[in-house]
């Protein structure tokens, strides 16, 4: 079993892999949308849907989100309680 140092190390690292993903993402979302007429309600057009940039980071962010959702179910439950931003 882990221990609780090394969950929050490994959580730590699969957050960032994230946050770092997400921020690509955006990046790619906006420098399309910016080049292309903006749809309504700010949602992606299909033409950025469909670029390979969008679809490359868009597979690294499925990817971080995935590791990261299988690491959290395989923890128990207290270290995710102990590890609460708001107690």
């Amino acid at each position: 079993m882990i221990t609780f140092e090394e969950y929050k190390l490994k959580a730590a690292e699969l957050y960032n892999t994230l946050d770092a993903t997400a921020s690509a993402l955006r990046t790619v979302t906006e420098d399309n949308i910016e080049a292309t007429v903006k749809p309504s309600m700010g949602l992606v057009s299909s033409e950025v849907r469909n670029s390979a940039a969008f679809k490359d980071t868009k597979a690294a962010y499925l990817k971080a989100f995935d590791a990261l959702r299988a690491f959290n179910g395989s923890v128990p439950p207290e270290y995710k309680r102990l590890n609460r931003k708001y107690k």
